[in-house]
């Protein structure tokens, strides 16, 4: 299929509806043609020669007919070598085609789907005139602003918009017939510095939908908008021919950023400078309120330093640090990039008095020793290596020392290599010896060369020492590339609700289990989740993110159900729906990859690792025209990072596949399996393991996938980075303790506190047999060990690797000295919240394990009711056995429970069935803390530990 260029795709548009205008279309209530008329009579006869010749020229133009040859109907009724619209239409009458196979064919086959102008012209024809109506005006707030417009002052109904990575949509609808034409308009808000009286629409050529996309929302969309609704046909009165002027306007609005946004504008750079000098900070925000900014060293809050400029003098070894600048409204706060500055100090030994300087005689000065790089040094350095510089002269009189640098690039592709001075000469740092680290460029800075006078004051004489040239390097030190803080986000989607759509994955689970350990032993905090919305996405990503920072190593998986269209990834959630009549756009049913790797980018991370094990299929036509509109009318702006890899399961136009382990019965990814067997590896750079994979992927898969899948991984690090790097310190930092906050039961109230020190709650249940009547009941209270009581029954609850999820299952303890009645039965039953059981059976026949996953729906069933073996798992206890189940019972969808866990224990025997009183109950903290995957109280949660997050 081919793809146009917005200056392309507008000069189409407006051909298109020259043609469109020029054919008129009567306010007859008849229609002018019927759905059952043969292609062959509306090419032919005169009464339809001008539609006919209108409706060819569309095709041309839109060049539609050459997107009918993928037709499977043509292709069965051997249509297939045409070369233009008057060709394929002549082909079909003469296959005795008509007007509404023709339209089945466009639709049903998704090849040209609304709002292609050869299947509205052609369905517009099949009916009478009919006067456009608003069906759905612009969404906005109550709140209006006013406007003069040529001496008229016109009220604008406020919407408010989200700035940041998500889409936001602008929508209006109509109806009528002729098909509606939407054309928008926009008139930019004024610079707040120099406002205009001048009010001039400016028409949005690029688009002719009923939906603006901007994605993403910045400061610069925000303005003035509406739009304006016209058939997209001439219309002529039926008796007069005179043409009639049908059209509407949409509300006109003021699109605003929400209350309280900003984004920053102008960061900071880091610095290097000589002690005692000085230094300047800049930030910069944006935004409709007012700002306040506040400066912070190394997380220590600048009292009085609350401007957008932060200058320091007197600059001491004191004052080397990371500095960063809160950017915030009354509303929002925005953290700026954190930079490094560097104090460059003289030798101890150096001093300032003109004593220390005196160390030979007479007026001449010779020199003694010369600076020299010590032989690690001939290779780049990297940035923050420490480097130790030495000039002396021998002089009778006292004598001034001065480091002087520049920067210069040398590009070594050319020969000779060209040397290009990128930065001035500026003073570093005074004395005979100059103690400081290697700090970043800029500016395609490759090198830095040092060079030191030394001058006497009496005589006016000054020597300079040999230059040095200190090659910089793109890496970092291992001090500054390891990490104080790892942290990974693993989604998994594989239950979905449109099966038809998206049939369910079996491998996904198995994936994130066998990957989360991987990365747990590498020092990975790791959040996981199970099928989840697109919202409950977002707000995992952003939880996610909140952990992320300039010395983390940050790590996102997705497992699950992708849409490919070019380069692009869209991450298909569990409710998510591709049908071709939802008017929804796209950012409300998948996720665009950009925001995944625009989150992760502006937190800026020390190393960030994005995997999305999907396919990357091409969707269907219809799905491809949305993101095409989409794209052209504000296309998809991706943030990188320089410290951004990216490693895809296939490639694009390719599948991703499953595959069945023959030894467990369980389904595995082929790209999972391959990235397992290296990822682990602590000697291999993160490269390097992507690598391996492909190369694993060619050698050891067998043809028939690895012809239609290949992985692959785009890099852009400029240094090797290992997954398995040591934390940079062996203290818990604030991340760790925020995070071990969040996931842990011990953080919870009452009845963890005495019992879920191991991350378990535990319940116990007492059970009396009467051995006379052959009767149970359950005994409540205070189980003790010597209480009479024939038998325990505790229920144990432990958070799962997915953080939506809770495991449970039962310790059984037979304490009486007969024996266990052998038709005892346990079951559980959900009360709020969905049980699944995992097993495994050998077919008899290939003597394969399968696995078997069976799900019990929650139950509100009345205690009086009778509870069949369907409503909970069932297990019959047996004498000597002491856990149930063998593979622990798992409570899924957690993150969509507003209150407590709560389960109903049954004891069943052939005589009884006997339903515990009460409701056992406990917590689990992603309700305790979360309200669909959002934070519900930072401050409570984070209290004495993070203050930023």
């Amino acid at each position: 299929m081919e793809e146009l260029d917005t200056e392309e795709y507008i000069r189409r548009i407006k051909a298109l509806n020259k043609i469109k205008d020029a054919y008129e279309f009567t306010t007859s209530s008849q229609s002018r043609i019927s759905p059952n008329l043969l292609l062959w009579n509306f090419l032919r006869d005169d009464e339809y020669k001008r539609e006919a010749d209108t409706f060819i020229r569309i095709m041309e133009t839109e060049q539609s007919w050459d997107k009918l040859r993928y037709s499977k109907i043509l292709i069965q009724n051997q249509i297939i070598n045409f070369k233009s619209a008057s060709e394929l239409l002549n082909l079909m009458a003469t296959k005795n085609f008509t007007i509404s196979h023709f339209l089945k064919i466009c639709i049903e086959d998704n090849l040209l789907p609304y709002p292609s102008d050869t299947v509205s012209f052609l369905h517009d024809l099949n009916y009478g005139y009919q006067l456009l109506k608003m069906v759905r005006d612009i969404d906005a707030s109550n709140e209006r602003v006013k406007r003069r417009i040529n001496d008229v002052t016109e009220e604008f109904h406020v919407v408010y918009a989200k700035v940041g990575p998500d889409p936001v949509t602008i929508q209006v609808q109509s109806s009528g017939i002729p098909s509606p034409r939407y054309e928008w308009f926009y008139r930019p808000n004024d610079d707040p510095a120099s406002p205009s009286d001048d009010f001039t629409w400016i028409p949005l050529s690029a688009t002719q939908d009923n939906v603006l996309y901007f994605d993403p929302f910045t400061f610069s969309d925000s303005g003035y908008y509406y739009c304006r609704i016209q058939h997209n046909l001439c219309v002529v009165a039926e008796v007069t021919k005179g043409k009639l002027d049908d059209w509407t306007t949409s509300k006109k609005i003021f699109l605003r950023p929400e209350r309280g946004s900003l984004v920053i504008t102008k960061q900071p750079a880091p610095a290097e400078c000589s002690f005692g000098g000085s230094v300047i900070f800049e930030c910069e925000g944006e935004s409709f309120e007012l700002l306040s900014y506040q400066w912070f060293k190394d997380d220590d809050k600048l009292i009085g330093e609350d401007k957008p400029v932060l200058k320091l003098s007197n600059l001491t070894l004191e004052n080397t640090g990371n500095y960063h600048c809160i950017v915030s409204t009354g509303a929002m706060r925005e953290k700026s990039y954190v930079v490094r500055l560097s104090v460059n100090t003289s030798s101890p030994i150096s001093g300032t008095g003109e004593e220390l300087d005196i160390t030979g005689e007479g007026d001449q000065m010779v020199i003694k020793t010369q600076p020299e790089l010590p032989k690690y040094a001939q290779q780049p350095m990297p940035i923050g290596e420490k480097i130790n510089l030495k000039f002396e002269v021998w002089c009778g009189r006292p004598v001034v020392y001065e480091w002087l640098k520049q920067g210069v690039r040398e590009d070594v592709t050319l020969n000779p290599p060209e040397v290009t001075v990128r930065s001035a000469i500026t003073p570093v740092s005074n004395g005979r010896e100059l103690v400081g680290e290697v700090v970043e460029g800029g500016e395609g800075i490759t090198s830095w060369q040092y060079v030191c006078r030394a001058y006497c004051p009496s005589t006016g004489e000054s020597v300079y020492s040999d230059i040095i040239k200190l090659k910089v390097a793109k890496a970092t030190t291992n001090e500054c590339s390891f990490p104080k803080f790892k942290i990974a986000l693993v989604i998994c989607e594989e239950k979905y609700q449109k099966t038809a759509q998206f049939p369910s994955l079996k491998a996904t689970r198995n994936d994130g289990e066998a990957l989360i350990k991987a990365l747990q032993e590498l020092q990975f905090q790791v959040l996981a989740f199970t099928n989840l919305t697109l919202g409950q996405l977002r707000n995992a990503i952003d939880l996610f993110a909140s952990f992320i920072d300039e010395e983390t190593y940050a790590l996102f998986y997705y497992n699950g159900h992708a849409v490919g269209h070019n380069e692009d990834i869209y991450l298909a959630t569990v409710e998510s729906s591709l049908d071709e009549h939802d008017l929804s756009p796209l950012s409300q049913v998948l996720l665009h990859h950009g925001h995944v790797e625009s989150v992760i980018s502006e937190k800026n991370p020390l190393l960030g690792v994005i995997i999305y094990d999907s396919c990357r299929d091409d969707p269907k036509e219809f799905v491809k025209k949305k993101l095409e509109a989409s794209k052209q009318s504000s296309g998809y702006i991706i943030k990188s990072s320089p410290n951004l890899v990216l490693g895809y399961g296939t490639m694009p136009n390719m599948k991703a596949f499953e595959e069945s382990d023959i030894r467990t019965g369980t389904q595995v990814g082929v790209y999972m399996k391959h990235l397992l067997n290296h990822i682990r590896k602590k000697d291999l750079d993160i490269e390097r393991v992507f690598k391996n994979v492909q190369n694993d992927f060619q050698k050891l898969t067998a043809a028939s996938i690895s012809e239609r899948m290949k992985p692959e991984y785009r890099s852009s690090l400029g240094q090797e980075m290992y997954l398995g790097a040591n934390l940079r310190q062996r203290k818990t930092n604030v991340l760790q303790k925020a995070f071990f906050r969040l996931n842990r039961c011990e953080y919870l109230f009452s009845p963890f506190s005495p019992t879920s020190s191991n991350g378990k709650f535990e319940f116990p249940q007492g059970i009396k047999w009467n051995q006379d009547d052959t009767n149970l009941s359950w005994v409540h209270g205070q189980v003790a060990a010597n209480n009479g009581l024939d038998g325990v029954l505790t229920l144990v609850a432990s958070t799962s690797v997915f953080f939506n999820e809770c495991e449970v299952y039962f310790r059984f303890d037979w304490r009486s000295i007969a024996d266990l009645p052998p038709d005892v039965n346990v079951q559980v039953v959900g009360r709020n919240v969905s049980i699944i059981m995992r097993s495994l059976y050998v077919d008899k026949t290939s003597g394969q394990n399968h696995s078997l996953e069976t799900v019990y729906q929650p139950c509100s069933k009345d205690r009086k009711d009778t509870f069949l073996t369907k409503d909970g798992p069932l297990f019959k206890l047996k004498d000597g056995v002491t856990r149930y189940p063998d593979s622990p019972m798992v409570l899924v969808g957690l993150q969509d429970l507003k209150d407590r866990v709560k389960l109903l224990l049954i004891l069943r025997t052939n005589e009884q069935l006997l339903v515990a009183p009460g409701l056992v109950c406990f917590p689990l903290p992603i309700m305790e803390h979360t309200e669909n995957l959002q934070i519900r109280d930072k401050k409570s949660l984070y209290a004495g530990i993070v203050q930023n997050l």
